[in-house]
């Protein structure tokens, strides 16, 4: 919930990605109103979505593949939703296997079948380039998948 309202996201067969969101604004009579748009997502075809992470903003959508895939989706807009990344977080033919917010969900943690732990935040580009999805960190890899990342501590 935020100023964009509550949103909401499904995926469906076929990688069809789904995003709603519901506005409520009060008219001029004090009355509430409720303001409901619904988009689907230009989804590429990168394998099968196996995670899905929605800011608390309700703006920006990241989605992770079963080949390895990371996608990022700015739906401020529902009107224009813009696919703004899709990069290849994990290689080999590996899924992602785990995926979270780090604090501040700026920097997202990608995991894998291997053991192998990442992380990846928008980079700023060039002269008026937008920001791009980057590799910022590399974990030391652990001897067994990733199923799950927890919570960091501070």
């Amino acid at each position: 919930s935020s100023d964009l309202g509550l949103t909401r996201v499904d995926v469906f067969e076929g990688n069809r990605i789904v995003v709603s969101r519901r506005l409520e604004a009060e008219n001029l009579l004090g009355e509430t109103e409720f303001q409901e748009t619904t988009t689907e997502l230009e989804s590429p075809v990168f394998g099968k979505i196996t995670h899905l992470l929605l800011d608390a903003a309700g703006a920006v959508l990241m989605a992770a593949t079963d080949s390895g895939y990371l996608l990022r989706w700015d739906i401020t807009d529902l009107e224009e939703p813009t696919l703004t990344d899709r990069v290849q977080a994990v290689g080999g033919g590996r899924a992602v296997t785990a995926m979270r917010w780090l604090e501040g969900e700026f920097t997202v943690a990608v995991g894998d079948q291997t053991g192998a732990v990442s992380g990846w935040f928008p980079v700023a580009g060039g002269a008026g380039e937008a920001p791009r999805l980057t590799l910022v960190h590399h974990l030391s890899p652990s001897p067994a998948p990733i199923t799950e990342i927890g919570r960091a501590h501070v």
